[in-house]
């Protein structure tokens, strides 16, 4: 830095902000622990078809089946909110996609075995039945499943760097100098 006239120093090169990956894999992280925060709420104010879901896996135990429950639904909140505010960002992605991946192999055996449940994902919509809407519903964990890994990638890239201009080549979102 070399200082001016005035004795004040000015930066020989301006600073430049690289922030649109980084700020979409955030957006991404965010956007997944909300759905994860929504479908917790919606389960816990109505948690008659995720009961019903889990009453179809275990019909003779209701024991298990309340316990489940009340366990889906507190990891729900707890993956949702290290989602959201980007607590232990790794561990709750981890615990994320491995959430996700069984609530989409749970989607894939009701559709192919054409089972008419509610699929007890927490959004109180009927279209999650049969047909189309069902297989949207795939689509979409599989979309989510790919928005985290992404962001994941994404945010935890610059970690290794050698140089704080590396890093900010890359799109790590911090300021350079």
């Amino acid at each position: 830095m070399a200082p001016d006239s005035q004795g004040i120093s000015i930066s020989a090169k301006p600073k430049q902000r690289v922030v649109p990956l980084y700020a979409i894999a955030v957006f991404g992280r965010v956007c997944a622990g909300a759905i994860f925060l929504f479908a917790a709420a919606s389960k816990g104010l109505d948690p008659r078809e995720i009961i019903s879901a889990f009453t179809f896996v275990f019909p003779s135990s209701p024991h298990v089946v309340t316990g489940l429950v009340k366990s889906l639904i507190i990891v729900e909140l707890i993956v949702g909110a290290l989602l959201v505010f980007g607590v232990v960002k790794q561990l709750a992605t981890i615990a994320a996609l491995g959430l996700l991946t069984l609530f989409t192999l749970w989607l894939i055996y009701l559709t192919i075995f054409e089972i008419e449940i509610g699929c007890g994902c927490g959004f109180p919509a009927t279209w999650l039945r049969l047909g189309e809407e069902r297989e949207f519903a795939i689509v979409r964990n599989v979309g989510i499943v790919f928005a985290l890994a992404i962001s994941s990638v994404v945010e935890n890239r610059g970690r290794h760097c050698d140089s704080e201009e590396t890093h900010a080549a890359l799109g790590g979102g911090f300021e350079s100098s």
